[in-house]
């Protein structure tokens, strides 16, 4: 019998960011803020070193999620090649075909689109206007409120509001020196690409130990 399609788990958000040491600040704010209301962040980063081709990973992990939070804030020309990224846009639609094509398991899945500056997508991406984009101003708190928000009414627990989130997130980040130290990792590591999977180990376990969520 062929095997049968993975069914998006209610609980697993795929993260699509760029990947710059300039985007670090909103990368740590996303994955703590999706924690904090109970999901489990999924990205091509928690199988770095893996033998499997990166689109089919994509493919794989995408599968798997039935919430998807995507980034398309980088539509600046790169300093080293001045061409523009098409990794975000290209990634939010096997995303959005997988909602409008798949089977009656990928047509549960609901995306968010995140960017930092108001209706630049309507210069950068036209196809996507009349959505809710989000704008987080490159601010990691109003990232955190706006992750709170979304995911907030995608679960049946109350969740703490935005603000709360953010001080949880200022606790952690104080925190996470001593955590590390514990932990024989350097700052630098631990929220290095390399090292996404033992990132949000630590953020789970964090607020386990917290009880902020359960």
């Amino acid at each position: 019998m062929p095997k049968q399609p993975a069914i998006p788990c209610e609980s697993h958000v795929f993260i699509n960011f760029p990947f710059d040491e300039e985007y670090k600040p909103l990368y740590k704010a996303l994955i703590f803020a999706i924690h904090d209301c109970g999901f489990v962040a999924r990205c091509a980063l928690e199988t770095i070193g893996a033998e499997e081709v990166r689109l089919n990973k994509l493919f794989r992990i995408i599968n798997e999620c039935q919430y998807g939070i995507h980034d398309i804030s980088r539509v600046e020309l790169g300093m080293k090649n001045n061409l523009p990224r098409f990794n975000m846009p290209f990634e939010a639609g096997i995303f959005w075909g997988c909602l409008q094509y798949g089977n009656r398991r990928q047509k549960v899945k609901r995306i968010m689109i995140i960017d930092s500056i108001a209706a630049r997508y309507k210069d950068s991406l036209s196809d996507i206007s009349g959505q809710d984009i989000k704008i987080h101003k490159d601010e990691p708190e109003e990232l955190i409120k706006i992750v709170r928000s979304w995911l907030g009414n995608k679960t049946n627990k109350i969740l703490p509001g935005g603000t709360e989130m953010w001080k949880h997130y200022q606790e952690f980040e104080a925190a996470l020196p001593t955590i590390c130290k514990n932990l024989f990792i350097t700052l630098e590591e631990i929220i290095s690409d390399d090292y996404f999977s033992t990132y949000i180990k630590v953020i789970a376990d964090w607020l386990r130990e917290k009880k902020y969520s359960m």
